[in-house]
């Protein structure tokens, strides 16, 4: 009997002790994993916490004991997240990860739940047993990488909700190694991890390594065998581990020693495994970002430069350096932006503050920079404000291109410009006096040359009158070349008079139908002509109906005379909507158009004389009417094809404004 009480205390010694042993391995494993135990009662009420301000920031035990969750004030969630907690506590069924925000006196504090129910043998209900995990640094940490960049934003946010995700479906594996065997217990996270089957692993230390990457290996023995001797209380290692498929993961690995013999050597590990190549991936992804904008921003040609809300410069580039005359190290927070303005330049106030009250994202102008030696450049200037997640400017990003040289050469234009508009006034001034002078001596010539070849003409005449029967044939064909030349002296003399006139005096316009007018002339020279005369309609213009009816004179006359010896001469007078010219066109001999330079020349002519009468003067007073009319004249021709004559002067205004 004796010896079976013994044999009975043994038993309960030795399961005392493996108890004991699974305690501790438990607490080790949720220490390890940073989780802090809770307990309910079937009221839901709070019976036991390994450590309350863990999930219950700022609340002292005795103050969470007998209370259920909700009823501690919390940010998150609201209302009807806790009633939906109340309802699964009341289903009995199990849950896991929900968040909770507190504030506590150091700020608000960030944790995640998770719980199971508790039944007896008999399956009555008796409370919910369960974890909790502060995770106020991840959320802070994810709040900060979401400030860092809109452009790296993504990239954490990915890798964030990857490791949210491996948190609570299982991705983290919790692992026991016993150092004495070297067998290794791993959780269901290991096998999410690594991509094999759902459920529990068992395997070796040596199975592990051979799965951990050659370049990182060395590295994990080390620190596990430093953890092992006592060298440190744990250890945290990242390194590569080749997944089922053959492809590497990032792991985040800690441990520490769980149990050691008597003689002080470690007979157990416990430790957890993280999935973290996402945020490996970011990482590699953010210092590639970091490194192509360095390559950018150092090698760019422009100016670039980042400065703080206060004006101090934050950065700058070589060629910005360079085009300040600074170094980096005495322009980088030692110089503000206002002090390489130039004194009354306010405009760069002005447009920084409209980027602070978001009128406009960025501004851009040409502006001058004092340089450090004193003296000035010109930079083509474009700035950006780069928000925060408040809206409100962080900091500022200038651009600059040196356009100093394109400045000077600019100003030096401008100043020969002027010089050349002076010298031109000058001119005009010089020329209009010399048109003067020359119209009044062609005046002047004309009219003394009036009277001697009139004079002559009268004599002639007299002679034929009062001698014709002492004249011999040649005396009396002599005479009559005489007559001929001196009529055509007088021509000539009296297109220079006309010519001259027209440079003298001002011009009068009013409102003239141009279809009345060319009409007229019409009645007045078809009368001797065969030729089909046709008058289209014709917009108004604005002219001295004397000289503008000259120049339907002029013109109609010469399409008459050159097409007179064309059987079917025809003549057409008209407006052409397209080049917004009035024209007179004919049928007639036409001429070349390489010769049509000489047209409207004073005396120049394309035929000759005893083909086609006239004094080669008409055009050319046709060309001087239109241009004192702000006009112009061009022809168009062929030879034997005809001859198309183009002139457009100014309409009215009311017409205009139309």
């Amino acid at each position: 009997m004796k010896q079976a009480e013994e044999s009975a205390q043994e038993s309960i010694e030795r399961l005392r002790l493996a108890l004991v042993e699974s305690e501790a391995r438990y607490r080790s494993l949720i220490e390890l994993a940073q989780h802090s135990f809770w307990e309910t009662d079937a009221a839901h009420r709070v019976t036991a916490a390994s450590d309350a301000a863990a999930f219950v920031a700022a609340l002292p035990v005795a103050d969470l004991i007998g209370k259920s969750f909700w009823d501690a004030p919390s940010t998150i969630p609201d209302e009807a997240g806790w009633r939906g907690l109340q309802k699964t506590f009341e289903r009995h069924e199990p849950f896991r990860y929900f968040e909770v925000s507190r504030l506590a006196n150091g700020g608000e504090r960030h944790h995640v739940l998770s719980g199971e129910p508790r039944f007896d043998p008999g399956g009555r209900f008796l409370g919910y047993r369960g974890f909790s995990r502060d995770v106020t640094e991840r959320v802070v940490a994810a709040r900060r990488a979401h400030e860092a960049g809109e452009h790296l934003r993504s990239a954490f946010q990915r890798a964030n909700e990857r490791l949210e995700s491996a948190l609570e479906g299982g991705m983290v594996s919790i692992w026991d190694t016993d150092l004495r065997t070297g067998e290794v217990w791993l959780s269901d996270g290991w096998a999410a991890l690594v991509g094999g089957p759902p459920g529990e692993t068992r395997t070796t230390v040596d199975e592990l390594m051979a799965l951990t990457h050659p370049d990182d290996l060395q590295e994990v023995k080390r620190r596990s065998a430093e953890t092992v001797r006592g060298e440190r209380a744990s250890y945290t290692e990242e390194h590569r581990v080749r997944t089922l498929t053959g492809e590497w993961c990032w792991v985040l690995s800690r441990g520490k020693v769980a149990e050691r013999d008597a003689g002080g050597r470690a007979v157990r590990m416990t430790g957890t495994n993280v999935d973290i190549t996402e945020r490996k991936r970011a990482e590699e992804a953010l210092a590639t970002s970091e490194a192509h904008f360095r390559a950018v921003f150092e090698r760019s040609n422009a100016g670039i430069a980042m400065w703080d809300v206060d004006g101090t410069y934050l950065a700058a580039n070589t060629a910005y350096c360079e085009f300040v005359g600074y170094t980096a190290d005495d322009l980088i927070g030692k110089v503000t932006a206002g002090e390489l303005r130039l004194p009354g330049d306010n405009e760069g106030f002005d447009m920084t503050g409209r980027m602070v009250r978001g009128e406009v994202a960025f501004t851009s102008r040409d502006r001058r920079y004092q340089r450090r030696d004193g003296s000035d450049v010109w930079g083509r200037t474009t700035v950006a404000a780069v928000k925060g997640n408040d809206g409100m400017p962080q900091h500022f990003i200038s651009v600059v291109i040196d356009i100093t040289e394109a400045r000077q050469v600019r100003e030096r234009n401008e100043r020969i410009n002027i010089e050349l508009e002076e010298r031109v006034a000058e001119r005009t001034v010089e020329l209009r006096s010399a048109l003067k002078e020359l119209d009044a001596f062609a005046y002047s010539v004309s009219h003394d040359l009036r009277a001697p070849v009139g004079a002559v003409s009268g004599l002639a005449h007299l002679l034929r009158t009062g001698e014709a029967p002492r004249l011999t044939d040649d005396g009396k064909r002599l005479l009559g070349m005489i007559e001929g030349n001196a009529e055509r002296m007088v021509n000539l003399i009296e297109g220079l008079l006309r010519l001259s006139q027209l440079g003298r005096g001002a011009i009068k316009r009013i409102p003239l139908s141009m279809e009345e007018l060319a009409r007229e002339v019409v009645r007045d020279l078809a009368g001797g002509t065969r030729a089909r005369i046709e008058v289209d309609a014709m917009p108004p213009c604005e002219g001295e109906p004397a000289i503008i009816r000259q120049v339907w004179a002029n013109l109609i006359g010469n399409a008459l005379k050159y097409s007179r010896k064309r059987d079917g001469a025809r003549v057409d007078i008209g407006w052409d909507m397209e080049k917004k010219a009035y024209f007179v066109r004919d049928n007639g001999v036409g001429f070349d158009m390489q010769y049509a330079a000489k047209l409207f020349g004073a005396f120049e002519r394309l035929h000759g004389e005893a083909e086609f009468e006239g004094s080669g003067i008409g055009l050319a007073i046709v060309q001087r009417i239109l241009e004192r009319h702000g006009g112009k004249i061009w022809a168009e021709a062929a030879p034997d094809r005809g001859a198309t004559f183009w002139f457009t002067v100014p309409a009215p205004a009311s017409a205009r404004k139309r």
